[in-house]
């Protein structure tokens, strides 16, 4: 049996400025976590956005994991290798 995630209102991000302005388009979310940020609807906060150092680099989390990580000098890291088609993950050069 398998299993997927859906991603089909998930905002895309593949740079530090599409984290960034992403980031500030957004609302916060009424709770105590004020460096999160929805990427797939405010019903969604297993799927989100964090903000880290202070505005120096935004990662893509997936419940608690921290997929990829967008810094300020445009460096990309990537939690471990994954051959999957979800937009969340996908790194582009």
């Amino acid at each position: 049996m398998a299993w997927s995630i859906s991603t089909r209102n998930m905002t895309r991000i593949h740079s530090f400025e599409q984290a960034k302005k992403h980031w500030n388009d957004q609302p916060e979310w009424k709770s105590k976590h004020t460096n999160r940020r929805p990427l797939s609807g405010r019903h969604e906060p297993h799927k989100r956005l964090a903000q880290q150092d202070t505005g120096a680099s935004y990662a893509c989390i997936l419940y608690d994991t921290a997929l990829v990580t967008y810094f300020a000098d445009g460096s990309v890291a990537a939690a471990y290798p994954i051959r999957s088609p979800v937009p969340i993950v996908s790194i582009s050069r």
